[in-house]
């Protein structure tokens, strides 16, 4: 009788404990099923993450083309840029731009202006729409945008029908920001 106690008791110290290969697949089936329910929900996300920083950016050049104004007693301008050397003379604010001090004030880069910031924008993930200005924002000393009259800059997700909600910036004739809705990219 002893001999068998201490074979059972052999038995169940060899005996080792673990998840079976039934029970490992059953867990990554599941696994598998939320990744694929949560993977639209995310890439969700980061577009309109994308937009939002599209747009933080955008609004983060225009405040520092008008401090540059008020700082330096001159006009300064931003303009969009393709090339991040010259103005592009459209409102393609989504391949970059360059801010720099216009002595004349006329928005236009020429001889006798200082750059002040170049600025290599580079998202491809986001849109943004025309403003009616041209693609230039010019803020005089004082800070206020020159030619008189407020600029919207719609900024928006790179499909077109897209679900992800766009940004609205409106630049003021007095060079303040507002973020609204309604881009219209």
């Amino acid at each position: 009788m002893t001999l068998h106690a201490n074979q059972k008791r052999s038995l169940q110290s060899t005996h080792q404990g673990g998840f079976s290969l039934l029970e490992l697949l059953i867990v990554l089936a599941v696994a598998g099923i939320l990744a694929a329910v949560a993977a639209p929900g995310f890439q969700s996300m980061m577009k309109g993450a994308s937009v939002v920083s599209g747009r933080d950016a955008l609004a983060g050049a225009i405040k520092g083309a008008r401090g540059q104004a008020i700082f330096d007693k001159t006009c300064a301008t931003i303009c969009a840029s393709t090339n991040q050397a010259t103005c592009s003379g459209g409102a393609s604010w989504s391949d970059g731009w360059i801010i720099f001090s216009d002595l004349d004030c006329d928005g236009a880069l020429d001889g006798g202006t200082d750059t002040l910031q170049d600025v290599n924008y580079g998202n491809d993930s986001i849109r943004v729409g025309t403003d009616g200005s041209g693609g230039t924002l010019t803020f005089d000393a004082k800070g206020l945008k020159t030619p008189v009259g407020a600029a919207v800059i719609g900024i928006c997700d790179e499909e077109a029908g897209s679900s992800i909600t766009g940004e609205a910036l409106t630049i003021s004739t007095v060079g303040s920001l507002r973020f609204e809705g309604a881009p219209g990219c």
